[in-house]
């Protein structure tokens, strides 16, 4: 952290720059206006992937980790409940990864005694070059 150069006047002490340049949080960055943005909310990996229409880059952790276990599972595909540990909402990763990414993902019904559910199953060959899910 860059500390400021005090200078001394009659007041006693005083910064030269502003106190807004000089502070730097982990969290929270304070604006020149006074308010607080995040800026640092853990690594912020991006997920590469390899696929026919060329390379791809995720940067939001829950589709990287839905993207993996798509992958891993092959055409079996993957249903929420089996990712519910941390799955929440997969049916919201599938649709960014179909929509911001273009990727092919198939939702598959199957029946049970209360209606149905989805499984998704990736329809295109995908292979993770780099970051980690």
């Amino acid at each position: 952290m860059k500390m400021p150069d005090y200078e001394t006047n009659e007041d006693g002490p005083a910064a030269t720059e502003s106190i807004f340049e000089s502070v730097t949080r982990v969290e929270n960055i304070a604006t020149p206006n006074g308010y607080y943005q995040n800026r640092c909310r853990g690594k912020q990996n991006a997920l590469t992937v390899d696929t026919p229409a060329g390379r791809i880059a995720i940067n939001a952790r829950q589709p990287q980790r839905a993207l993996a276990a798509l992958i891993k599972a092959g055409s079996i595909g993957v249903a929420a409940l089996e990712l519910s540990s941390w799955a929440y909402r997969l049916g919201a990763y599938v649709h960014t990864l179909r929509h911001d990414y273009g990727l092919t993902i198939e939702t598959l019904r199957e029946p049970h005694d209360g209606g149905w559910h989805g499984r998704y199953a990736l329809h295109i060959p995908c292979q993770i070059i780099g970051g980690e899910a």
